[in-house]
């Protein structure tokens, strides 16, 4: 959450209330362990792979991933897929999850000409990509979906009004650096029950501090 000028907003009385209602979770309904995060193992992920908790947020799950952890839920397909939850049921979305094929402009050009040819023959068949990579959808939005093995897969449809209600999130150079940031303010909020409108009021400081520095080097 940004101001127009790129500066932190999320200790703003939006993000303050979305801290909240996240804190709440652990802190008011018990409904997870605060102390397992994605930075910490196991993963968190692995309570819903091996069933010890029913539901679990994330980008969609290969169900080769799936096999290798849980083959009888596999097998049984006695799962299913939804839409990440939101504060108003009928104004969710979700965040586009994807890799980027960049090709640098200063690479010699018959290096360029090569990587165009390997990108246009990855997309040539979309169908085809999205048996190699499923369940992550192509980024077209056509072309693909009415596949016969697209919609033989188990609720693609979830996974397609995901790509299609989805937002992308560009990241800066330092987003490392400032993921770190949020991701302190959060485990003190989480695990030390710190007071939420202090400890993001100086995460965001300490965001804005690593922006500007950021913006000196350029």
């Amino acid at each position: 959450m940004n101001n127009s000028d790129g500066t932190a907003a999320f200790n703003n009385a939006e993000g303050v209330k979305a801290m909240e209602v996240r804190a709440s979770i652990a802190r008011k309904y018990d409904a997870e362990d605060p102390a397992d995060t994605i930075a910490t193992q196991p993963l968190p992920q692995m309570d819903w792979l091996k069933e010890r908790c029913s539901m679990f947020c994330c980008h969609p799950i290969p169900p080769v991933a799936i096999r290798s952890q849980n083959p009888k839920m596999e097998d049984e397909h006695y799962y299913s897929s939804m839409q990440m939850p939101g504060m108003d049921p009928n104004d969710r979305y979700t965040t586009s999850y994807g890799f980027n094929f960049l090709i640098n402009k200063q690479v010699p050009k018959d290096k360029q000409e090569v990587l165009h040819k390997m990108y246009k023959f990855i997309m040539s068949d979309l169908a085809d990509c999205w048996k190699a990579t499923a369940p992550f959808p192509p980024a077209r939005k056509s072309g693909w979906a009415d596949a016969p093995e697209v919609r033989n897969f188990p609720q693609v449809d979830e996974v397609i009004k995901a790509q299609q209600n989805g937002k992308f999130l560009p990241r800066t150079v330092i987003y490392n650096e400032l993921a770190d940031i949020m991701h302190r303010a959060v485990q003190n909020i989480m695990l030390n029950k710190a007071d939420i409108k202090p400890t993001l009021d100086r995460a965001a400081a300490e965001y804005d501090r690593a922006l500007d520095e950021f913006k000196k080097k350029q």
